[in-house]
């Protein structure tokens, strides 16, 4: 029987895992390290916290087949209402967003629609690129020590 099979993993406290919404150290493409939470658009929705002329952006998010003007505007609308909410540390507000890199918006909408789990520079929101079943999964058998800081 291997180590792993005989090995109980302990489980987290409630308090514990509620902090693990917190994704902590998430490199964007411009290089900036943030703080973020990946917001539950069901909830949200549910709360009425997402104005209704948005909801069908947010259930669309990474499923785009027809792009045209409106939608583009709709999109940023919908970026402009998510990312302040996403962001843990530093907090911005919706005018904020105005001023981010267009790539960094894009990968937190990208994390927010569940499009992606990765982030710019390989490491998985989770932290899981750590344990050898998660770089099998994904594909990474043998990983160069130069590649993965681990």
């Amino acid at each position: 029987m291997s180590d792993q099979a005989t090995t109980k993993t302990k489980s987290a406290s409630k308090e514990a895992w509620k902090k693990a919404n917190v994704h902590e150290g998430v490199t964007l493409p411009s290089g900036t390290v943030v703080d973020i939470t990946i917001p539950s658009l069901p909830r949200l929705i549910k709360a009425g916290q997402v104005p209704n002329h948005l909801i069908d952006v947010a259930v669309e998010q990474g499923s785009a087949d027809k792009i045209d003007r409106e939608v583009l505007e709709q999109t940023w609308e919908f970026t402009r209402f998510i990312v302040p909410q996403m962001l843990a540390n530093p907090s911005i507000t919706e005018e904020d967003v105005e001023d981010l890199p267009a790539l960094d918006l894009e990968m937190l909408i990208s994390f927010a629609s569940r499009v992606t789990d990765i982030d710019a520079v390989g490491h998985q929101l989770g932290g899981l690129e750590t344990q050898a079943s998660f770089r099998s999964l994904r594909g990474v058998f043998a990983p160069d020590s130069d590649l993965f800081d681990l």
